[in-house]
C-alpha cells in the first residue's frame, strides 16, 4: 500500500478539520458544523478506502463473502493501484470468482502499462489464467510472463509462479532455468524440492525438506505432500501419513494445485500396500496435484538401493568409529563364577555317563580322546559300543524318519 500517500491524505484533512475551529466565526456551533462537512466530503471522497479497510477486517474475522462484497464497493468506488492489486490477488485466491480478479487487474494494467503497478498486476493475472486448469489457461500464463520477461521485467513473484506453471507442465528443464534465478523464499523452495522429485533425485529432494519443514515451517500443504512422497519412496509410511496430515492443517488457497480432498485421499490410499505403491509409481503426478488414480505409471518403483540410501555398495551400511567403543571394565562387568558342585549337579545324567573310563580318569587329554572314540562308535552303528537305552530310543526315531 501506498502509505506515504494515504499518510499526506488523512494528514490534510486533519489539518483541515482544526482550521475550522480557528475560523473568524464566534458561533461555536457553526464551526462544529463546518468541520463536520468537511470530514464529510473528505469521507465521499475516501469512500473506497473506507470500503477497503472494513473488507480488509472481514477477511480477518474470516466474513469471506461479505469481504468480497465490499471490495466490489471499493473497486467501483475508486482506490488506489495498490489496493486494486489486493483485491484481483484475493478474488483469485479465494474466492469463486477468479474472473472478476483477473478483470481488476488487468484494468490496472491498461491503465499504466509501463508502471510498475501495471506490471505487477498482470504479473499477478497469470495466477487467474493458472486456476482455469486447462491447456489453454496454464499456455496463457506462462505466455504473460514469459512477456513480462521478454520486456524486461520481473520480480520473485514472477520467477517461483513460472516455475510452478512449467513444473505442473513437466517442463523441468525450463522449470530448473527459473528456480536458478530466483531468490531463496519457502514458494522456491518447494519449486526445487518439487524439481528433485520429477527428476528422481530424491536423496536430495528427502534432505531438503527435512531441512525445509524442521528449520520453516511452511504454512502451504504442497511442501508437506512433496515431504510425505521423499519419505513414502524410502519405505517410511507412517512418517509419510504424519506430513500428509500436516498438510491437511494447513492453508489452502483455490490456486492450490492440492486440494485437502486431495490430501484425503492420499492419507487414505498409504495404508494400504496397492495404494502407497501406486502413488511410488506417480511421482510427478502426485507432486502436481494431479489425478494420480487414472493416470498411467510413470515409472516402475522398487525399493530404494544401498546407494539411495546414502551408502556404498562396497561398504557395510554403518561404519563405528572405533575410537568411541567404550572398553573400560567396570565393576558391573565382572561375574564370579560359582565353580562349587551341589547334590543337584552330580545327580544330572549326560550322555556317556555309563561308560567307564577310570583308567584315563587322570589324564584329562587322553579321557577326552576315549569319549571322542566312543561318539564316533555310537554313530557309526557299533554294536559293541556302550550306550544308555536313552540314546538308542533317539537312534530310533532317527530311522523312522
Amino acid at each position: 500500500m501506498n502509505k506515504n500517500g494515504k499518510s499526506y491524505k488523512s494528514t490534510i484533512m486533519v489539518l483541515l478539520v482544526v482550521l475550522c475551529f480557528f475560523l473568524p466565526i464566534e458561533n461555536a456551533n457553526i464551526k462544529f458544523v463546518i468541520a463536520l462537512a468537511v470530514i464529510a466530503v473528505w469521507g465521499f471522497f475516501e469512500r473506497g478506502t473506507l470500503f477497503f479497510m472494513s473488507a480488509a477486517r472481514l477477511m480477518q474475522k474470516g466474513k469471506n463473502a461479505q469481504a468480497f462484497e465490499k471490495m466490489k464497493k471499493a473497486v467501483k468506488a475508486g482506490i488506489d493501484p495498490e489496493y486494486k492489486i489486493y483485491v484481483g490477488v484475493a478474488f483469485i485466491q479465494q474466492s469463486d470468482e477468479p474472473e472478476y480478479g483477473i478483470e481488476v487487474l488487468k484494468a490496472v494494467y491498461d491503465r499504466k502499462p509501463e508502471s510498475e503497478y501495471g506490471k505487477r498486476a498482470l504479473s499477478a493475472a497469470s495466477m487467474g489464467y493458472f486456476r482455469r486448469g486447462d491447456d489453454e489457461g496454464v499456455a496463457l500464463a506462462i505466455k504473460t510472463l514469459e512477456d513480462l520477461r521478454a520486456a524486461g521485467w520481473s520480480d520473485n513473484n514472477l520467477k517461483m509462479n513460472l516455475a510452478t506453471y512449467y513444473l505442473d507442465r513437466g517442463e523441468t528443464d525450463k522449470a530448473a532455468e527459473i528456480i536458478g534465478e530466483a531468490t531463496e523464499t519457502p514458494g522456491t523452495l518447494d519449486n526445487k524440492g518439487e524439481l528433485l522429485i520429477m527428476r528422481g533425485e530424491w536423496r536430495k529432494a528427502r534432505k531438503l525438506y527435512k531441512e525445509f519443514i524442521e528449520e520453516r515451517s511452511p504454512r502451504f500443504p504442497e511442501a508437506y505432500v512433496h515431504a510425505a512422497q521423499c519419505e513414502l519412496h524410502y519405505g517410511d509410511n507412517l512418517k509419510a501419513k504424519e506430513l500428509l496430515e500436516a498438510a491437511a492443517g494447513k492453508i489452502f488457497v483455490k490456486v492450490n494445485r492440492i486440494n485437502p480432498d486431495y490430501v484425503a485421499a492420499l492419507i487414505a490410499a498409504i495404508d494400504t500396500p496397492q495404494g502407497a505403491y501406486a502413488i511410488n509409481c506417480r511421482p510427478s503426478a502426485v507432486a502436481a496435484g494431479h489425478g494420480w488414480q487414472n493416470t498411467p505409471a510413470e515409472v516402475e518403483y522398487e525399493e530404494p538401493t544401498a546407494e539411495d540410501l546414502g551408502f556404498d555398495d562396497d561398504e557395510d551400511e554403518y561404519e563405528y568409529d572405533e575410537s568411541e567403543i567404550n572398553t573400560d571394565i567396570r565393576d558391573e562387568d565382572t561375574v564370579d563364577i560359582n565353580t562349587d558342585l551341589s547334590d543337584d549337579d552330580e545327580d544330572l545324567e549326560i550322555f556317556g555317563s555309563d561308560l567307564e573310563y577310570e583308567d584315563n580318569a587322570e589324564d584329562p587329554e587322553a579321557l577326552a580322546d576315549d569319549i571322542e572314540a566312543d561318539y564316533e562308535n555310537v554313530e557309526n552303528g557299533d554294536p559293541d559300543a556302550p550306550i544308555d537305552d536313552d540314546f538308542e530310543g533317539e537312534r530310533d526315531k532317527q530311522d523312522v524318519k
